[in-house]
């Protein structure tokens, strides 16, 4: 590979369209043509890095622990962060590596799942207001208030859980 190194930032909205539900072959679609377009862009050869945001996947994952509850083991809010970063990754590696042979480029892919690390005292700690997951009506919102989680009423569509969105400062390795 030459040149120097492109870094591209795709939000998790991305991955589909206002209005339009997220599904996995939207956002295998969604992947396929944003890498086309950046290998259009900057050429088959030069060294791309791709992150991507991962809100309304996450949002997926929670709605799908809750209508399991009882019947699938439970996780935590971290896990489907990791699921769903992990998903995208997949996602995204898949269609670059089929892009780049495609137009007989032969070069490797990976996806890299990263922790960071945060500034225990970062304000958001103190001020959770990420909305995340599905909407709860006031008594699931109580139950779930109680095992610790912060809900806020959201438009009057119901509750949502919020979370701070604290700054990194620096990836862990």
């Amino acid at each position: 590979m030459s040149g120097d190194r492109a870094v591209v930032a795709l939000g998790g909205n991305a991955f589909t369209s206002p209005g339009v539900a997220l599904t996995m072959v939207g956002q295998i679609d969604f992947a396929r043509r944003a890498v086309g377009a950046l290998l259009d862009a900057l050429g088959p050869t030069r060294p791309l890095v791709i992150t991507h945001g991962n809100g309304p996947q996450v949002g997926g994952a929670l709605t799908r622990v809750e209508r399991a509850l009882g019947e699938a083991y439970a996780i935590g809010l971290d896990v489907c962060v990791a699921q769903t970063a992990g998903e995208l990754g997949h996602v995204l590696a898949l269609a670059l590596y089929d892009e780049l042979s495609r137009r007989g480029v032969r070069s490797p892919v990976a996806s890299l799942l990263t922790h960071v690390v945060v500034d225990p005292d970062d304000p958001a700690f103190g001020r959770p207001d990420k909305p995340i997951g599905p909407f709860h009506d006031a008594a699931r919102a109580r139950a779930l208030a109680a095992e610790g989680s912060v809900l806020r009423e959201d438009a009057g569509r119901g509750y949502r859980r919020v979370v701070p969105s604290p700054e990194p400062r620096a990836l862990l390795g």
